[in-house]
């Protein structure tokens, strides 16, 4: 997973490769500085190690967490990486079942998770929003269309976009719907033109 904070970005989690053993976990966070052009390894992340993580930025920290443990066991940990001094702590867990695959993004202060797959392999709709001001979740207004796995999301002029996805293992979302954060309400966007595709990465600068 990756994110941005100012002008460095960020990746952690994946596996690396040795020519003992192509499938090692690693925790490890990299930064990358666009301005000076140079990589350096910062603290692991210091949960336990998982894949399908969401990560947002909010404000001048970052969150990561959630995802799935050796392919089994669902997650609902969540930690901050506050850049300025190199260190992890947890914060409030999410609400709601243990969840793998979440979409995300900032909006207001605030970071929303939405949709995810749960222990039982259930795609879901949920929305829900952290605050970091009192470190707690509140419920939202459930994400419109079909339940997905790792929707996309993203924040253009302060409006947030969510869709696209994984309806089902073999069938990719095209359906995109913006949210009024004022109303915790959705409207629905124009529909993704190309073929459907159930991996899909979005850039945005807005934190």
């Amino acid at each position: 997973t990756s994110f941005h904070i100012g002008s460095k970005g960020y990746f952690s989690m994946g596996n690396t490769e040795s020519p003992e053993n192509s499938d090692i976990e690693s925790k490890e966070l990299w930064e990358f500085d666009s301005q000076t052009n140079v990589w350096s390894q910062k603290s692991d992340f210091t949960g336990i190690f998982r894949d399908s993580p969401v990560s947002l930025v909010i404000g001048d920290k970052a969150y990561m967490g959630t995802g799935i443990n050796n392919g089994i066991t669902a997650l609902s940990d969540i930690y901050q990486y506050d850049p300025t001094v190199d260190e992890w702590s947890p914060v409030a867990d999410v609400l709601g079942d243990p969840t793998y695959g979440f979409g995300s993004f900032t909006l207001d202060g605030k970071g929303h998770l939405l949709g995810g797959t749960i222990n039982s392999d259930v795609r879901t709709n949920q929305h829900l929003a952290y605050n970091p001001n009192d470190n707690s979740w509140i419920e939202l207004s459930p994400a419109p269309g079909d339940p997905r796995l790792e929707g996309v999301g993203f924040v253009i002029n302060d409006v947030a976009y969510y869709g696209l996805g994984s309806i089902t293992n073999t069938s990719p979302g095209i359906d995109l719907w913006s949210y009024d954060n004022a109303n915790d309400t959705w409207t629905r966007a124009s529909d993704f033109p190309g073929p459907a595709r159930s991996t899909t990465v979005f850039g945005s600068n807005n934190d």
